[in-house]
């Protein structure tokens, strides 16, 4: 799994930030995780 940078943990915390730019930080960090799970089963 990928970690967050200093700047994504921020776009994350931020109330004010999109929340499609939210999802797109976590599919980034979240993607390869999911699909690493799914070829293992």
């Amino acid at each position: 799994m990928d970690f967050l940078t200093e700047d994504e943990f921020e776009i994350l915390t931020d109330r004010d930030e999109s929340q499609s730019l939210k999802e797109e930080i976590y599919l980034d960090n979240l993607g390869g995780e999911v699909t690493s799970y799914f070829i293992f089963f």
